[in-house]
Order: C-alpha cells, then sequence, then structure tokens
C-alpha cells in the first residue's frame, strides 16, 4: 500500500511551484538580484578608519587574552602561607566583602 502524501495536489496545484521564480527568492530566502546591483557593489568602495581610542582598546584586549586566567605564583604565596601557618584573615574585612555581596552592591 503507498501512501500519497500529497493527497492528489500536484505542484502547479498548490502554489509552490513558481513561487520562487515570481517572486525572484532563492531557497534561502534571498533576493536574487540583477547584475546590475552587483556591477554597483563591486564598483562602490567603502573604507573604515578606526579611531586611537578604537586602536588602543584592541591592544589592551590582545593583551588581556595572552595574560592566564590564574595568577599561579599569587596563589602558590598563599597555599605556603597556610601550609607554613602564617596566613592571616582580616575577618572585619571577610564579613564587610560578604555582606556587600549579599546586598548587590
Amino acid at each position: 500500500m503507498a501512501i500519497n502524501f500529497n493527497n492528489g495536489v500536484g505542484p502547479t496545484q498548490n502554489g509552490t511551484s513558481n513561487t520562487r521564480e515570481r517572486d525572484n527568492v532563492t531557497p534561502m530566502g534571498r533576493n536574487v538580484s540583477s547584475g546590475t546591483d552587483s556591477q554597483a557593489a563591486e564598483e562602490s568602495t567603502d573604507s573604515v578608519q578606526l579611531s586611537s581610542q578604537v586602536q588602543s582598546l584592541q591592544s589592551l584586549e590582545a593583551k588581556i587574552k595572552d595574560m592566564p586566567d590564574v595568577d599561579e605564583a599569587k596563589v602558590e604565596r598563599i597555599k605556603s602561607a597556610i601550609a607554613n601557618g602564617e596566613y592571616e584573615i582580616n575577618y572585619e574585612r571577610l564579613a564587610a566583602a560578604i555582606q556587600r555581596f549579599e546586598s548587590g552592591a
């Protein structure tokens, strides 16, 4: 037994066969342009100039990306201080930091 998913409707009967040709649209939904539009795009020369501030920001961003996520030297200093019993906790500073965190400030 064969199943017909078109229910007897052919491509010309459901209005989908000529839609792409009529609307001049590709399957991905892009409009098909004529040759003159592509020629105009090729002749146009757009340029962008970045300010010195943007260039500085890009340079800083590149430097930050090169930095490690964790300061290994600081981690080792803290580990050593804890192991030697030399690490001191400032409880007032810790409490203030917790309070700031909890209040959302």
